[in-house]
């Protein structure tokens, strides 16, 4: 009975933060790492199934397996990982892990999380020598109202330099990029700090409650070793810039409520600060059918890129299409910007006529009311002489022939009435090409069935082709990693071996996949884990890149060679 209880795994359920510490308490829109710990198993073991998780932002990251032998008795131990966030504040349960061992479920601990909304990183708190941070310059916005946004990463004089970061995740608003990183340096907690900022534009597209979830950057942090006073190389390791390593540091996340614009009867073209509407055209007069430029002019500070006004109030003789919209002059000292519409106009009638007043109508978000530009009327004259219906009569005897016909007044010419008249015999198209013409339809078809013939037969061949030259093609893919030394390819090269083995399109090639792939083709548990650490750290390496030594290089080198060896005898 004893041993029966021993040999029945446990579960136990815990949440990690981003320095791998056991926590309950976390920010919203901070990822961290649910880890599914399952002891005790002697054999494979199926992902376990987590209550409420569904519920949430996650995806998997991974399993692996430990073996411990103390005093001649042998323990195992797998762990199952997921990353998730949480974007809404209060209390979470979450599980319990479940799985079926023996005909029967054993299930694991509840998590109870606290998920709260924290606008600064601990790392900040703490004085830390290095942190990253996203700001806003308020957290609540009407929709369409322009949010500054920037990420700073702060840094001591000497403590860390930025390799990588993460592209944050923008989802409700749309996006504008401003300008290049800008450096500066500002005081925190009484320290002063070094920062880079990106900065950027956000536009919230819908009412609520928005999270913009922290992200992550991968920093190279300079290690400082005690010199002793023989150490001669001292200053030559702090010129070419000594000693480091590559963290990852993770931000805050932020809460922003956007507030629905008030109820308004008619249609909103823009939010935010505009004056400055005005119209005008190139010619004041115009034949009938001529085309004339009307350009529209607006100033303001909003949504430039996104500002459409694609309807004209005309007069019912005119009518008109878009030509083109572009931002003219830059960025104005106030912070605005000019966007300018033109559109082709055309007269079907002649007269004197008036381009009526242009509306432009916003929501002002210093005054929270509605606003409404309108521009000056301007008068246009449309003359006859454009394109007219006429009658040509010719009389031969008592016979009346009569023509009805379009002609251009202005460039109709007179009949040629002096010197010689000379026949000239119409063109004949030879036989060979008459015959070639008549067969050509039939030529095509056939050409066309041939192509659409070997382009199936080629669909059909590409994942066999594919699968037969997937271990020669990372061969020469290795070579050339070797060659630039762009060690993070080498997640894209096993990814592509496998999914071509396995005759699956690589968007479609999951951590789950893989593992279950190559347990059908007899690898050992041992073989499992040692796979599972080696794709995780071609993994890290292709998303966050870093700087590797030189035993580090020889090290993958070896790694990549020892795997494409065992998968093209296993796979």
């Amino acid at each position: 009975m004893q041993s029966c209880l021993a040999s029945e795994p446990k579960l136990v359920l815990r949440a990690l933060d981003a320095n791998g510490r056991a926590t309950k308490k976390f920010s919203i829109g901070v990822p961290f790492i649910l880890n599914v710990s399952i002891s005790g198993v002697e054999k494979d073991v199926e992902r376990p199934v987590i209550e409420s998780l569904e519920n949430y932002k996650y995806s998997f990251g991974g399993s692996s397996s430990s073996i411990n032998i103390i005093n001649g008795h042998t323990t195992s131990k797998r762990d199952f990982q997921y990353q998730i966030r949480i974007d809404q504040e209060g209390e979470h349960n979450l599980g319990p892990a479940k799985i079926s061992w023996d005909g029967k479920i054993i299930s694991s601990n509840v998590l109870t999380l606290n998920v709260g909304s924290v606008t600064s990183t601990l790392d900040q708190e703490n004085g830390a020598p290095y942190f990253l941070e996203q700001t806003v310059e308020n957290i609540e916005r009407f929709v369409g109202e322009r949010l500054p946004f920037a990420i700073r990463f702060y840094f001591l004089e000497g403590a860390a330099k930025l390799e990588n970061i993460e592209n944050p995740t923008f989802q409700g608003f749309d996006v504008k990029k401003v300008g290049n990183p800008t450096y500066g340096v500002e005081e925190k907690n009484g320290t002063e700090y070094n920062f880079i900022q990106f900065s950027y534009d956000l536009y919230p597209q819908l009412s609520g409650e928005i999270v913009i979830p922290s992200i992550r950057a991968s920093t190279l942090i300079q290690e400082k070793h005690r010199r002793s006073p023989f150490d001669f190389f001292g200053d030559l390791e702090t010129i070419l810039g000594g000693m480091g390593r590559s963290k990852i540091v993770t931000s805050n996340a932020l809460k922003i409520q956007v507030k629905p614009l008030p109820p308004f009867n008619g249609k909103v073209l823009g939010v935010g600060n505009f004056s400055n509407f005005k119209s005008s055209i190139d010619h004041s007069s115009a034949k009938e059918g001529e085309g004339i430029v009307l350009t529209l002019e607006i100033v303001g500070n909003g949504n430039m890129d996104s500002l459409n006004l694609s309807d004209l109030n005309l007069p019912k003789e005119f009518r008109f299409y878009e030509s083109k919209n572009y931002l003219s002059g830059g960025i104005l000292k106030d912070g605005s910007q000019k966007k300018v519409f033109e559109y082709i106009v055309q007269g079907l009638q002649p007269g004197d006529f008036e381009i009526p007043i242009q509306k432009f109508t916003y929501f002002d978000v210093e005054k929270k009311a509605y606003n409404v530009l309108k521009t000056s009327p301007i008068k246009i004259k449309i003359l006859p002489g454009g394109i007219k219906s006429v009658v040509v009569e010719e009389k031969a005897g008592d016979e009346q022939e009569v023509f009805h016909g379009a002609v251009d007044q202005d460039e109709i010419e007179g009949i040629n009435k002096v010197g010689p008249w000379e026949l000239k015999k119409e063109r004949q198209i030879p036989w060979f090409w008459f015959v070639f013409m008549c067969f050509l339809p039939f030529l095509i078809l056939i050409l066309n069935w041939l192509y659409n013939l070997i382009r199936s037969w080629a669909m059909k061949s590409e994942p066999y082709i594919r699968k037969r030259n997937a271990f020669s093609r990372a061969q020469r893919f290795l070579k050339s990693i070797k060659k630039d030394e762009d060690f993070k390819k080498l997640y894209f090269m096993f990814v592509d071996l496998i999914a071509s083995r396995a005759e699956l399109p690589e968007n479609q090639l999951t951590t789950d996949f893989i593992e279950t792939y190559f347990s059908k083709a007899a690898f050992s548990e041992k073989e499992l884990s040692d796979w599972n650490d080696f794709f995780i750290k071609i993994t890290e390496l292709n998303f966050f890149p870093r700087t590797l030594s030189e035993e580090d290089k020889k090290s993958l080198l070896l790694s990549s060679e020892k795997w494409l060896n065992i998968l093209s005898k296993k796979l």
